[in-house]
């Protein structure tokens, strides 16, 4: 090694803000490759990762700081060492993504910088010389509890599905010194991340502000063009990080100690299911009626990017763990929406109907399946009718973080916690409401 490759070296262990700004490279579509960009608010940011153990971030949309996130993690990898790093987001892409941030860093540094690798793939950058690792996980309730991670940054926090569930699995390894940063965009105040970040000085962190006016680049002229064609309600929650956007929870009578049961399938009862397409984020759901009309739902799967051929797939496999075919199941509900024809020319619906799938489903008013499905959760009576297996993890977590507009009796879209309720709703409504009269059967 040269004289000036180690006094290179030597600087960058010193101080992270001279590796950031002197090798690490940024890429977008519009701009391509980049320097890191030498602005106070993202060097305050790395002076706080240096000092902080616990942070929480709430940020307008596009400011660089999933970017710079991940190159200080890299820096501490490489010029630390010993070290698990979890990277967490709502997707398993999504997280990928963040993995694919940290490679494309990497394979820029000058060779003297780097150190042997071990494992090198979607979901883990091993940096093997320094005794490091990057991992990628989707968002899952057990995410934190198999691995001893020094640090964790979840990223889309007001987004990821269990996060509670996540952030308690995290426990462990913060107690124990662990690191942590969330990061998020506003999705409410009723959020994991939300209510982090309104209680941080309680619960010990650090609490950042990250305003796009803090951006050397967004000057009055940009916040014209950026305000182009989107509500002033997505505008105060992505850019002015509102976390005022949503009321009340639509199934505040749901409670897990009086709703959620052991339930197993039993051959006796009626078993049903039910499907909502999703656009990224399909759910299906295995229910079952029992002669008094109590509903069990039993098992859920939740896609990612799938194809109809693949969720059908799959509901075959979960039929078969569950240990019936389709001759057990009397219906399957889905969303009305399935009924129209993709760009091949053929439906989802009808693309279940070839595979052998009876569907149902029902054209009912919003309004109208909440207030169903509330009492079937609670009635007015006291009587529970609606009971969720554990294994229900991702339903009991949404119902949980499903909320109304603000002012509104709408449910707030987030395209979390949606996709699950519409399919029970689904359920409720085809079960409850005349199908002679307002459904069409395949």
């Amino acid at each position: 090694m040269r004289r000036n490759e180690f006094k290179e070296l030597e600087k960058c262990f010193k101080d992270p803000w001279y590796f950031l700004t002197g090798y690490v490279k940024t890429f977008d579509r519009l701009r391509g490759e980049r320097l890191f960009p030498d602005w106070n608010y993202l060097k305050n940011l790395v002076r706080t990762f240096e000092r902080e153990r616990l942070i929480v971030i709430l940020k307008s949309r596009q400011m660089l700081v999933s970017w710079i996130v991940v190159a200080y993690v890299l820096w501490e990898c490489i010029f630390r060492g010993y070290s698990d790093n979890l990277f967490i987001s709502r997707k398993l892409k999504t997280a990928q993504e963040l993995l694919w941030r940290a490679r494309f860093i990497y394979r820029r540094l000058p060779e003297y910088m780097k150190v042997n690798l071990g494992y090198n793939n979607k979901n883990v950058l091993e940096l093997k010389g320094t005794g490091s690792r990057m991992i990628s996980l989707p968002a899952d309730p057990e995410a934190g509890r198999t691995y001893s991670p020094k640090r964790v940054i979840i990223d889309e926090f007001g987004f990821v599905p269990y996060a509670e569930e996540i952030f308690n699995s995290l426990q462990p390894a913060l107690d124990g010194g662990g690191k942590f940063i969330g990061i998020s965009t506003s999705n409410g105040s009723h959020t994991k991340h939300g209510q982090l970040y309104l209680n941080a000085e309680k619960e010990g962190f650090c609490k950042i502000d990250v305003h796009y006016s803090l951006h050397p680049e967004k000057d009055e002229e940009w916040k014209k063009e950026a305000q182009k064609g989107i509500s002033q309600e997505t505008w105060d929650r992505e850019q002015e990080m509102n976390l005022d956007v949503g009321g009340n929870r639509v199934y505040k009578n749901f409670l897990e100690k009086r709703n959620v049961m052991d339930c197993e399938y039993n051959q006796e009862y009626r078993s049903f299911r039910s499907i909502d397409f999703g656009y990224h984020t399909p759910y299906v759901l295995w229910a079952q009626m029992d002669k008094e009309s109590n509903i069990y739902l039993l098992r859920e799967w939740v896609g990612e990017d799938n194809t109809i051929f693949e969720l059908i797939e799959e509901v075959k496999r979960i039929d078969k763990e569950i240990g019936i075919d389709e001759r057990d199941i009397e219906m399957t509900f889905c969303d009305p929406a399935g009924a129209q024809k993709r760009d091949e020319g053929i439906s989802s619906i009808e693309r279940l109907k070839k595979a052998g799938i009876k569907v149902s489903y029902i054209n009912c008013p919003l309004k109208v399946g909440i207030d169903l499905v509330r009492e079937k959760i609670l009635s007015s009576t006291g009587e529970v009718s609606l009971f969720f297996s554990p294994q229900m993890k991702r339903m009991i977590s949404d119902i949980k973080g499903y909320v109304l507009k603000k002012n509104s009796d709408e449910p707030l879209k987030d395209d979390i916690t949606s996709h699950s309720m519409d399919a029970l709703r689904y359920l409720i409504t085809n079960l409850y409401i005349d199908k002679h009269k307002k459904s069409k059967y395949y």
